[in-house]
């Protein structure tokens, strides 16, 4: 199994913010792949393991995939945000 790093994990939630910020739309991973120069795959097992605590989420389209950082309050997965959060 694929690991994430907290540095790893903060570098791939920047890059969604940034992208949402200046493109005004939800990133997809090859977005961000070429924001953070690395390779797709990579980006998209990194997200794939945001998916899996609940921190980002995949919304799939007919035409495409983009990337949206979950809010706290409909956290899935094994990990759930603490009350003070919502």
């Amino acid at each position: 199994m694929t690991r994430l790093n907290k540095k790893e994990a903060h570098l791939v939630i920047a890059a969604i913010r940034i992208l949402e910020n200046r493109d005004k739309m939800p990133p997809t991973p090859g977005d961000m792949a070429d924001l953070l120069n690395v390779s797709e795959s990579s980006v998209r097992l990194q997200l794939n393991i945001l998916s899996d605590l609940g921190i980002v989420c995949l919304v799939e389209s007919a035409f495409e995939v983009h990337v949206e950082i979950d809010s706290p309050g409909h956290a899935r997965g094994p990990y759930r945000y603490s009350s003070k959060w919502n």
